[in-house]
């Protein structure tokens, strides 16, 4: 199957390095949860709320916008049940940005 232009994530993120990122203060700080989401409706109005910040830009230049079919799909029944640990996954949902 051939990859679109827009589907690059999977290669880029196996070049990913902890200093693509900040030094390992920063990371530490960041990876420290700043919202708690012990839910599926929790999680909605968190990333809801984040999305009305629009497009987010992390340290590494990659850019993104939550729209709300995206939402969804973060706190769908298929993302959750694949995920090794439903309220693991709401917090990391909670803390996207």
């Amino acid at each position: 199957m051939k990859k679109e232009s827009w589907d690059s994530s999977t290669e880029k993120a196996k070049t990913l390095m902890l200093d693509d990122f900040g030094t390992f203060n920063e990371v530490q700080e960041m990876a420290n949860p700043k919202r708690t989401a012990a839910n599926r409706q929790e999680a909605v109005i968190i990333l809801k709320e984040i999305a009305k910040k629009g497009t987010l830009t992390n340290k590494a230049g990659f850019k993104s916008r939550l729209s709300g079919k995206t939402i969804g799909k973060i706190v769908s029944n298929q993302a959750i049940n694949t995920s090794f640990n439903s309220k693991a996954h709401y917090l990391a949902a909670a803390n996207l940005d």
